[in-house]
């Protein structure tokens, strides 16, 4: 999403620019949310360290698992990567508080189908 040798990384995000193995603007929409967080001042970038090594990761991830071809360039299963995001964000929901506070969405958090929305359950009121 950012290029970590340029001198203002947070200035210059490419969003949207990835294939999932599962939805796609899901992960689109955090990516966007942690856009304009790093715009806003309310979150910063990893470490240009950091995210080289993940760079590296992601990589060997995909050489790994995918034949060598451009289309795999930008692969991304939609899950981990957004709960990566999420983790970025803040936006990660606080499923066993919803044990005692909200039974019934946490069943549905723990045992129903992965859903988006439940990385809009925490977080949403930084960006408006």
């Amino acid at each position: 999403m950012f290029v970590p040798n340029i001198a203002h990384s947070h200035t210059l995000g490419v969003l949207g620019l990835f294939q999932t193995v599962g939805a796609g603007l899901p992960a689109g929409e955090l990516q966007c949310r942690w856009f304009a967080l790093l715009q806003s001042g309310a979150r910063k970038l990893p470490s240009r360290a950091v995210m080289e090594a993940d760079i590296d990761r992601v990589k060997r991830e995909i050489a790994e698992r995918y034949y060598e071809a451009d289309r795999h360039t930008f692969q991304a299963d939609w899950l981990p990567y957004m709960d990566e995001l999420a983790a970025e964000i803040g936006c990660s929901p606080p499923i066993w508080k919803y044990l005692f506070t909200d039974p019934r969405l946490f069943y549905h958090l723990v045992f129903g189908v992965a859903a988006p929305y439940q990385y809009r359950l925490v977080g949403m009121s930084v960006i408006y």
